[in-house]
């Protein structure tokens, strides 16, 4: 760890300190959030979800109701089976928000969104914006580069060399 990330994770945690038990709560709900999504815990999803939850995702579209989470993480459970997710930062913001970005890993080895699987592997930067509402994940939009994604999956032509 560098001396740069050491005092990363320091400011962090004064944040956290500085603005009370809330912030630091949030950052450990987001936390746990990731983990449960990496070992694909649908149960315990459902019960970490507001009823009033919504979802935006990388086409601006808008899902609601707490069987999203759950929805989102079986589409991906399906099409990268051996899938993993590694968070890279989580930063508390104000009382409510954790902005988490992540490593996303996995085999292509079954369909995702209508396209057959490739057998190929994706690594894949994303980051996602948790609100907390309740005590419980009220909203996410999460952003996604799915045109590497596709790249990656030989779904779409590599870039140019510049």
């Amino acid at each position: 760890t560098s001396a740069e990330q050491r005092h990363g994770h320091r400011l962090v945690d004064q944040a956290g300190r500085l603005r009370g038990k809330i912030v630091t709560f949030k950052a450990h709900q987001g936390e746990r959030i990731v983990n449960v999504v990496d070992r694909s815990g649908n149960q315990r999803v459902r019960a970490l979800t507001h009823t009033d939850f919504t979802y935006r995702g990388a086409d601006g579209e808008i899902q609601r109701g707490p069987e999203v989470p759950v929805e989102i993480m079986s589409m991906f459970a399906t099409a990268f089976s051996d899938s993993t997710v590694t968070p890279e930062r989580i930063c508390p913001v104000g009382d409510d928000t954790v902005v988490i970005e992540f490593i996303g890993k996995g085999t292509n080895d079954g369909e995702f969104m209508g396209m057959a699987a490739t057998g190929k592997p994706v690594e894949l930067l994303v980051c996602t914006v948790l609100q907390f509402r309740d005590g419980a994940l009220w909203s996410e939009h999460e952003y996604i580069d799915f045109a590497t994604m596709l790249r990656q999956l030989g779904a779409l032509p590599a870039l140019a060399a510049v």
